[in-house]
């Protein structure tokens, strides 16, 4: 059965399950890290989501990939011969995000991606990376698109994503 986009439903479902499993670890490294406590949007097919002073948009996803920062790829769990060098976005997110600033252009946008490294169904170790994507116009522009389970994304290169840094980033 597909959704409105053409998407398989049980892909989308289980996507939206296996981030659940992991917000609340990432809830609680922002907290630790920056003093700060994200705002979890309950409904699960909200463009974003985690909020910070109403004007911070965070768009989540954890992904079943190690880290491998010398390469700039990422390596899945199950099959080391699986890798990316890309993580994506959906063009509709970054559509909505457009609309949304154009009403308040204060509105900064946000994609933390967790790295899981995962040994016999445990999770030994995540790296989380980030991107600024509050340039929307800079994401339209310079990063190219892809097609994935029926809807366009764009692709951004895992070398541009940053480390969380020591300060806060929602500054």
């Amino acid at each position: 059965m597909l959704n409105s986009r053409g998407q398989k439903i049980d892909f989308v479902k289980k996507s939206v399950e296996d981030n659940k499993r992991f917000e609340e670890i990432l809830c609680n490294y922002i907290f630790e890290k920056y003093h700060i406590k994200i705002i979890k949007h309950i409904d699960p097919f909200k463009h974003y989501d985690y909020s910070y002073n109403k004007i911070h948009k965070i768009e989540y996803k954890g992904l079943y990939y190690r880290l491998d920062e010398d390469r700039n790829i990422a390596i899945q769990n199950k099959n080391n011969n699986i890798k990316i060098d890309s993580v994506i976005i959906g063009k509709n997110k970054i559509a909505y995000y457009k609309i949304r600033q154009m009403k308040n252009p204060l509105l900064k946008f946000y994609l933390i991606y967790g790295f899981y490294t995962v040994e016999n169904d445990k999770v030994k170790n995540i790296k989380y990376r980030y991107i600024d994507i509050s340039d929307l116009d800079n994401i339209i522009l310079t990063y190219p698109t892809m097609i994935f389970e029926k809807s366009k994304h764009y692709k951004i290169n895992i070398k541009y994503l940053l480390e969380l840094p020591e300060n806060n980033l929602f500054n």
